[in-house]
């Protein structure tokens, strides 16, 4: 059974999605809720103040909802499944999610090629309030320089992102979701923080933002 939040995080991550993300919550299907995380995912991975001794795992409920009704609307899929195929032993792939409170939801995938570059998918989503729920603004598909991919790589292993907790204690009511995702062979590893100010998200996260040339302080008009 899946673990259901603390009424104090419920509390903060309602106020959340109703201040700039309301329109993204919908029921999704069992197949979304099992696909976009491990199933490890749903397991206890930290203890937090109000939470049971037992602690509280890295996605709930209402987490996988709200995630997955994102990446639904910009047509992504799921990096877990994609960790799940034997024959792309040798895939890497790894995914920058920012859902921020007020402003424009963008996912960047990047995915290795031959000759050690990667092919960049942006999505940038309209947002909440300004259109209708779940609508493509912009989409971006471009190949990576050499430089551009080297430098990107250089800094998932120096913030070494395939170790980093998945999770911590550390939330709020507004300011923005911070999401990574990897997929080092059959390997898959997931990421969340509430708006941060510094450390490996942070800069792999500012990093990937750097690559669209999109301003993620503005929202879509």
């Amino acid at each position: 059974m899946l673990s259901s939040p603390s009424p104090l995080l419920t509390i903060g991550l309602c106020a959340l999605a109703m201040a700039g993300g309301a329109v993204l919550l919908t029921t999704p299907t069992t197949g979304d809720l099992n696909s976009y995380f491990s199933p490890e995912s749903f397991q206890t991975g930290m203890t937090c103040p109000g939470e049971p001794d037992d602690g509280a795992p890295a996605v709930d409920d209402f987490r996988a909802e709200w995630y997955a009704k994102v990446w639904r609307s910009a047509d992504e899929p799921s990096l877990y499944l994609k960790s799940r195929d034997p024959v792309a032993s040798a895939r890497r792939i790894y995914r920058f999610t920012l859902i921020p409170s007020f402003r424009s939801p963008m996912v960047v995938r990047l995915e290795g090629r031959d000759g050690g570059r990667f092919l960049m998918t942006a999505t940038r989503l309209f947002s909440p309030g300004l259109a209708g729920p779940g609508r493509r603004a912009t989409r971006v598909e471009r190949l990576l320089t050499v430089a551009e991919s080297q430098a990107i790589l250089n800094r998932l292993e120096s913030g070494r992102v395939m170790d980093v907790a998945p999770a911590t204690c550390r939330q709020g009511a507004d300011g923005s979701q911070w999401i990574i995702e990897g997929v080092e062979g059959r390997r898959f590893h997931y990421i969340d923080r509430w708006s941060p100010r510094d450390g490996p998200v942070h800069d792999v996260g500012l990093a990937f933002l750097a690559l669209t040339g999109w301003d993620a302080t503005r929202p879509i008009e």
